[in-house]
């Protein structure tokens, strides 16, 4: 991933859709620690760790974290006992990128289904 283009195109996703003040804080984090995992695909960090970087509370953090999830940001599993959550953070710009393809893709079909018919 590369961070500065994820967070242009988060805000830009802003633009057109609504996410609280503590969904952005949270989301903000995550990419942190993503980044300093090297982008690993899956990552785990505690919920004080989550508090002490957005000053958000536990339940705060709980119901960020089911926004971004149900935004399509983020996946999370929770663990059993005192394990951390693992998080993963979905790509705004792979995503971007593949409805690009997908779309240039339909358009060059159709094009050629055009050509073939003439």
């Amino acid at each position: 991933m590369n961070y500065l283009l994820e967070i242009k195109a988060f805000y830009d996703w802003l633009e057109v859709n609504q996410l609280s003040t503590p969904a952005i804080v949270l989301w903000h984090a995550l990419m942190h620690i993503a980044n300093k995992t090297g982008w690993q695909d899956t990552f785990t960090v505690a919920i004080v760790v989550l508090s002490t970087k957005t000053g958000l509370e536990k339940q705060a953090i709980y119901r960020a974290r089911t926004m971004l999830q149900n935004k399509g940001l983020i996946s999370f599993r929770t663990r059993t006992g005192k394990q951390s959550t693992l998080y993963q953070i979905h790509s705004f710009v792979s995503l971007k990128e593949t409805q690009t393809n997908t779309q240039t893709n339909t358009q060059t079909n159709t094009i050629n289904k055009q050509n073939k018919t003439k």
